[in-house]
């Protein structure tokens, strides 16, 4: 089950039936018997039968992907019939430059002199500490001799920068494109898998032993397939767990081969780190036979590997518990509405879609899997992301759930995933245009989601292209006229979300019209705080430690500050109002405050008494408005305050009674009305009832509400960084913080399981960092 904010607003999406053609028995022109040993020569695409089969035949051509397409095309020309795709108007695109991001967008590849042949997308994106490498699709790697149709560019310095290796080395069978990245996270090899340029029966495996700089003389992994064999859309996979399996490398495609007996969806693995691939073809390794299209394959923390696919309008999945040698029976992940040649969503502008998923499985618990894809809405919403989970090893799953938080009915399509090596985050990043009222112009969006088991809840959309774009179609000879890509992927790690996409905002060289490039950017995997709101943290008492993080979610502490001794009771304000809030503590024994202006250890900058300590409870407040949080003193027997508008020793500048004194309740402090100043409130832990008052005065209380059980222990601030202060809870048997945007019942807007569960912890709220 997913958790989303607008779930009921929309209908379940309708099951319709399969229009995935499938070949009929035919004699295999230069096939081999089952049982043979050594794989033939391979034939030249020009020569060979099935592939021009294909290319005749409308139906089999369109579920191929683009690059399997332009494969076919180039050996024997524009298909018969098919007209000349109408290129895309070339003309100022009006761009969208509100709601701009916070991601820098950066260019992964380098624009060069290339021409007509100028296309970069499809993309597929690999985190390895500091290196970040993108390979794509590249048109202008057609160019060059040898037989090319794949780029890819390498980052030393965390994405900031990125250098353009240009082509992989020139091999026997070429690439074709289609790349995928994986890596061996014990050996740090990197592996590049890509379709055959020369013939269409290989796809090829490119190893690294330098981080992505440089690759070597490929390898096949279906080394048993034959002349009459067409392997399209390929993944892979790295079994990255310790233990037996750790370092199998799996491979999965799906093979269009001219005998009906051959074809479909085909794996294999390899157990000597790429060298070698088990033989898979025409035996007991098809995953599903002549039918299919969208390989995906994943590997467990418990070493089972995942093959999902698209089936028909059905997504299916099937599960190997012996590192691939066996598989169990295809369960059904998901129904699909569209009904298009590989789900196309039938989108505007002339471009062609899919519904092929991509999944994950949850590095903290094997038995939880996450599966994304585009599909239609029952509606005349056109194109939306969607969501099924499994909490069961993919024995059964959940409704499939809408990802997008749009109102409306603009278009979402081509998602990427990716989880956080905790398994606590969930990236969805995605193409939309929810950011254009005419549903024309183009955008990445993403949506990071916190996990708990196969729930997730998301946060809201972060738009992360910097700039719009238009559809890009129909203008470079090397590329079929109605491709702009067929997916992108992503990676992570304990920071950041690595994602990169086909990008249209740019001009060719010669300034005569738009082309595509890749684009990259990292999103933090903690959400952004918005400007100005405050955030969570706790205090240890047992060793005067605080623990300070930078968002609202769950993950390490930010900062970590010792400060003060164990004993006192810790507070936290913007003691000298430069907008950030740093430590201090109060020492009940003596009523002595100590403030530090900043959150590092070291001595207090400010020091003084106010008060004469005993059972009075320690208050910080910006108690005349003026920027700079004071200490001020709570009588929990008489139910008066005493607020200070200076950090200074004194009398009080304001002394009223609130509430009942001697009933048990505790002391708040915010700005409820949002007019600059904060004011009192108190809260009853033995009925969870809030009592705020909009200003320093006795009287009745201005809002009245209940918010969570009783007994937990309130918390206040700006959560949603509008300028009011809201209320919340901290659980400290569950770890959770409970927080909510407005004073109001209801339920919590943020639910944030941060530190251990259990005594000890003291709940803070402040902007740590003043943005």
């Amino acid at each position: 089950m997913v958790t989303f904010s607008r779930l009921a607003a929309y209908a379940a999406a309708l099951s319709l039936s399969a229009t995935f053609v499938t070949l009929p028995a035919a004699a295999h022109v230069g096939a081999r018997d089952k049982g043979a040993s050594a794989k033939e020569a391979s034939t030249p695409i020009a020569q060979d039968e099935n592939a021009r089969r294909l290319w005749a035949d409308d139906a089999m051509f369109a579920q191929l992907s683009s690059a399997a397409q332009a494969r076919l095309i180039r050996a024997f020309g524009p298909r018969p019939g098919t007209p000349a795709p109408a290129p895309t108007v070339d003309r100022p695109f009006a761009m969208n430059f509100d709601e701009r991001p916070a991601f820098t967008n950066v260019l992964v590849n380098t624009p060069g002199t290339e021409g007509t042949n100028d296309t970069q997308s499809e993309t597929s994106c690999l985190v390895a500490g500091s290196t970040v490498i993108v390979g794509f699709n590249d048109s202008a790697s057609n160019l060059v001799a040898g037989g090319h149709f794949t780029g890819y560019s390498v980052s030393t310095d965390g994405g900031a920068t990125f250098v353009d290796r240009n082509v992989l080395p020139n091999s026997t069978n070429g690439d074709a494109g289609d790349p995928v990245l994986a890596r061996d996270n014990v050996t740090g090899e990197i592996y590049m898998l890509t379709l055959g340029f020369n013939v269409d029966n290989d796809i090829l495996i490119f190893k690294s032993t330098d981080g992505g700089q440089t690759f070597g003389t490929p390898v096949p992994v279906s080394p048993l397939s034959a002349n009459g064999d067409s392997m399209d859309k390929e993944w892979l996979a790295v079994d990255n767990y310790p233990g037996a399996g750790q370092g199998n490398v799996y491979a999965f495609w799906r093979d269009f081969a001219f005998q009906a007996s051959a074809a479909g969806m085909k794996f294999s693995r390899s157990t000597d780190h790429g060298a070698t691939f088990t033989p898979n073809v025409r035996g007991w390794t098809t995953i599903e036979g002549n039918n299919g299209q969208g390989a995906w394959v994943t590997v467990g923390p418990d070493h089972a590997v995942y093959c999902f696919w698209l089936s028909g309008t059905t997504i299916k999945m099937r599960k190997s518990t012996d590192f691939g040698v066996t598989f169990a029976a295809a369960v059904t992940v998901a129904t699909i509405t569209s009904t298009g040649s590989n789900g196309d969503l039938g989108l505007g502008g002339g471009f062609r879609t899919n519904t092929f998923p991509q999944a994950v499985i949850n590095p903290a618990n094997p038995s939880v899997i996450y599966v994304v894809f585009a599909d239609k809405m029952a509606s005349a919403d056109k194109g939306d992301i969607f969501m099924v989970t499994s909490g069961d090893g993919g024995t059964t799953w959940g409704a499939k759930t809408r990802v997008v938080d749009d109102a409306g009915t603009s278009d979402q399509w081509q998602p990427s995933l990716a989880i956080s090596p905790d398994g606590a985050r969930l990236f969805v990043g995605y193409y939309t245009r929810e950011y254009n009222a005419g549903n024309s112009m183009i955008d990445t969006a993403a949506r990071i989601g916190t996990t708990a088991g196969a729930n997730v809840t998301f946060d809201a959309s972060q738009r992360v292209t910097s700039q719009s774009f238009g559809v890009v179609v129909g203008q470079d000879p090397a590329i079929v006229g109605t491709y702009m890509g067929d997916y992108d992927s992503a990676s992570a790690d304990a920071n950041f979300f690595y994602y990169s996409w086909g990008d249209n905002r740019d001009r060719n060289t010669a300034n005569t019209r738009f082309n595509q490039n890749v684009r990259f950017a990292k999103i933090p995997v903690g959400a952004a705080a918005a400007a100005g709101s405050d955030t969570l943290g706790l205090y240890a008492t047992g060793s005067a430690a605080f623990f300070l993080r930078n968002s609202n979610t769950p993950g390490p502490a930010d900062s970590t500050v010792f400060f003060g001794s164990v004993g006192n009771t810790p507070i936290v304000g913007d003691w000298d109002g430069n907008g950030t809030d740093t430590v201090g503590q109060y020492v009940p024994a003596t009523g002595v405050f100590f403030l530090r202006n900043s959150n590092t250890p070291g001595a207090a900058d400010l020091a003084f008494q106010f008060g004469v300590g005993g059972t009075v409870v320690p208050i910080v407040g910006d108690w005349d408005g003026n920027g700079t949080t004071t200490v001020g003193l709570y009588d929990p027997a008489s139910g008066f305050f005493f607020l200070k508008n200076s950090n200074t020793p004194g009398p009080a500048d304001l002394t009223f009674n609130f509430g009942p004194g001697g009933a048990g309740w505790v002391p708040l402090v915010g700005d409820w009305d949002n007019n600059g100043t904060d004011t009192v409130g108190a809260y009853d832990p033995s009925t969870g009832a809030f009592f705020l008052r909009n200003s320093n005065s006795s009287g009745n209380a201005d809002l009245t509400f209940f918010f969570g059980a009783p007994g937990a222990t309130p918390v206040t601030g700006d959560f949603d960084g509008n300028g009011g202060d809201s209320i919340g809870i901290y659980s400290a048997a569950a770890g959770a913080f409970f927080l909510k945007n407005s004073n109001a019942s209801g339920n919590a807007d943020l639910t944030v399981f941060y530190g251990a569960a259990g005594a000890g912890n003291v709940p803070l709220i402040g902007d740590w960092d003043g943005l």
